[in-house]
C-alpha cells in the first residue's frame, strides 16, 4: 500500500480563526451562520484535543464587534488573539513573528 502524503499532522499543525465576528456573521443567513459556527467549533474543540496551538484575529472590533460567543467560549486559554485592520492576517502586529514561533508548517483556517 502506498503511503498518503500531502495530509495535515496534529504535531504539524496551527489552528486559524479568523475574523468570525459578531458584526460580519450578523450579515450571513442563519443556516450558513449555524454550519460555520458547528464546524468552527468542532476545529477548535479537536485542536485542544490534539494539543494543536489556536491563533485568533479580529478586524477592527470596535466596529465589527467581538467574536462570536459561541467561538470565544471554547478558544483554548492560551489562543493568542491580533486585533487587525488590514485584510491580511500578516498586517495585525505581531502576528507574523507569533505563527513563525508556534513551529508548525501547516495553517488551518
Amino acid at each position: 500500500m502506498a503511503a498518503v502524503t500531502g495530509l495535515c499532522q496534529a504535531s504539524d499543525s496551527c489552528l486559524l480563526i479568523i475574523d468570525v465576528q459578531t458584526r460580519l456573521t450578523a450579515a450571513m443567513p442563519a443556516k450558513v451562520l449555524d454550519r460555520l459556527l458547528r464546524n468552527a467549533t468542532l476545529l477548535i474543540k479537536s485542536a485542544a484535543m490534539l494539543s494543536v496551538p489556536v491563533l485568533a484575529t479580529h478586524q477592527y472590533p470596535r466596529g465589527l464587534g467581538p467574536l462570536e460567543p459561541q467561538i470565544a467560549g471554547v478558544l483554548p486559554p492560551d489562543c493568542r488573539h491580533f486585533e487587525k485592520t488590514s485584510f491580511s492576517c500578516t498586517g495585525a502586529e505581531n502576528f507574523s513573528p507569533a505563527l513563525q514561533a508556534q513551529g508548525r508548517k501547516q495553517v488551518v483556517i
